[in-house]
Formats: C-alpha cells, structure tokens, sequence
C-alpha cells in the first residue's frame, strides 16, 4: 500500500500507471487454459452489462471482465463467475493487483453518466462506489464534516456545450472540485489536487 497525507492509498487507484511486474505476474497465474473462451461466453450471455453498477459495455467489450467470486481462478462454475466493468472488478476484495487507467475509467463513467446510472442522485453511498479508490479518504473526511455530498465524474462544459474537463468529485453549488492527474483549466472554480484536498477538506 501506498500512503499520501496520512492515507492508505488502495494499489488498485487509477494514478498509478503501473504496478510491479511481480505482482502483475502473480496475477495471471491459476487461469484454466480455456479461460478465455469461457469469459467471452459469460461476458455475451450477460449482455455484455456490469453485474455490479449495470453499465452496458456493449461498445467497448474489453472493459467488461469476468470475476471469480471465490477468488479460485480455476474454479469456472457458473455459480463462481460474475460479469463486472473494470472499475467494479478492481475495488473486489483482493484485486489490489488490477490497474485501471483513468481513460477507461473515465469512459465507463461517461457510459454511466449517459446511462443515468451515475449522478442521478447525490448520495455519499454513490460517492463511495463510484468514486476512484484513492478518494475514500477525502470521501470520508468531507461526509464527516458535513457537507454535501459531491457529483462523481462531473463533466465541465464550455459554452458550446463540448466536455473541457472531468472532475473526479465536484460539488457544483459550490464552484469546487477534485482532480485527478493534471489539473484542468477550469474559470471560476477551487480546484483541489489529491494532496491539497486532503489538507483542504481535512
């Protein structure tokens, strides 16, 4: 585990590029020789829908995966097997080997955005299923003080309506957000990087 301001960091965030080759390696082992026919075949007779947030990635495939529920990468039995999108799959128990990039992050929430499964209601449980692992501490902090709970993924558009920019956290009312990566040129708002929210929100 990483720590940043105090804060165990989950190995599975989206900030971090990549993981040790060790632990990438560790990860593939155990896997039936037919394994991926047998995921493509669950994946399909899913519907290619998140069993988890029930995002459609009908149309981008290869962010659907298949989880083991017991964690026996050998064990195929249906009843073992769970479809679920990469942001579900790597906040499993166990899966802080999984590395998503915030691009594809960032398109499994735009499919959830434009599927009225994310930001529908503003809610601290929503905040903390959607949100990228390394905001549960932020998350926790801003719940205890009492402010409102934030919009997940929020999309800032410019006056012809194009998205400028992703806020990982935003509470719009309020003009103040939290990014993730490079910080966004954004008129009007407090922006906070993971670091400074933490002293911030703290």
């Amino acid at each position: 585990m990483w720590r940043n301001g105090g804060q165990c960091l989950p190995q599975n965030s989206s900030i971090f590029k990549a993981l040790p080759r060790q632990l990438i390696e560790q990860a593939k082992k155990g896997y039936s020789s037919d394994w991926d026919q047998i995921s493509s075949a669950v994946r399909r007779d899913a519907g290619y829908i998140c069993q988890g947030c029930t995002v459609n990635l009908g149309s981008k495939k290869g962010l659907l995966h298949t989880h083991h529920i017991n964690g026996e990468k050998s064990d195929n039995s249906l009843s073992n097997l769970v479809v679920l999108c990469a942001d579900c799959h790597r906040k499993q128990p166990y899966h802080g080997h999984m590395c998503v990039s915030r691009k594809d992050v960032q398109h499994i929430n735009h499919l959830r955005r434009e599927q009225g499964i994310v930001n529908i209601e503003d809610t601290w449980s929503q905040a903390i299923r959607f949100a990228d692992p390394a905001l549960q501490g932020v998350i926790n902090h801003c719940r205890q003080r009492g402010m409102p709970p934030p919009k997940v993924a929020h999309p800032i558009y410019s006056q012809s309506q194009q998205v400028i920019a992703e806020l990982e956290l935003a509470w719009p009312a309020r003009k103040e957000g939290i990014y993730l990566g490079d910080k966004p040129d954004i008129d009007g708002w407090s922006l906070f990087s993971l670091a400074s929210s933490m002293y911030h929100y703290g």
